[in-house]
């Protein structure tokens, strides 16, 4: 991530961006308290991009998984807003499958990164895992369609997931 411009997220990350959503996005966003929870309990979930004169310009979350989630994920009730803590893998516990928590760029380099840096963390970083998500705005649901080939779950709530990447490629050579 550190080749894009982010970084693992601080506290002070976690509130500028959290404020940045609620201006973008609205009142139907996770709580601060939810992402620094997340974060301190996962401690990789959320990376942050500044410009070289500290200014907050983007923001990328995914949460790791627990094998608490998969049930859940099935049934499409995943709560992303208040993610339950056994359901958040911690560092020493291995991860079932990855949530697209949020991405935002305050400026079209930072949107750019954000973007790269989630395609990355599918096709690299938790490449052997499958992966969900919930689009906030129209263009988080065209990323989510269209650069990580996120499809619908049967259900109410709007839950995308796609297939392990590396599936997916293996099942294209073959």
């Amino acid at each position: 991530m550190s080749a894009l411009g982010l970084r693992l997220a601080t506290a002070d990350d976690i509130a500028e961006g959290h404020a940045a959503a609620a201006r973008l996005i609205g009142p139907g966003i996770t709580s601060r308290a939810a992402l620094e929870r997340v974060q301190a309990r996962s401690g990789c979930a959320i990376f942050a991009m500044r410009t070289r004169d500290g200014e907050f310009v983007g923001a990328l979350s995914v949460i790791p998984l627990s094998a608490a989630a998969l049930p859940i994920l099935a049934t499409g009730d995943f709560d992303g807003l208040e993610p339950p803590d056994q359901m958040v893998a911690r560092p020493d516990e291995p991860a079932v499958a990855f949530y697209g928590w949020g991405l935002a760029g305050l400026t079209a380099r930072a949107r750019a990164a954000v973007i790269i840096g989630a395609v990355k963390m599918q096709r690299e970083v938790y490449a052997d895992l499958p992966f969900y998500a919930r689009a906030a705005t129209s263009e988080g649901e065209r990323v989510l369609h269209d650069r990580l080939d996120a499809r619908p779950l049967a259900g109410p709530g709007g839950l995308v997931s796609a297939p392990p990447w590396l599936a997916q490629a293996v099942s294209e050579v073959a």
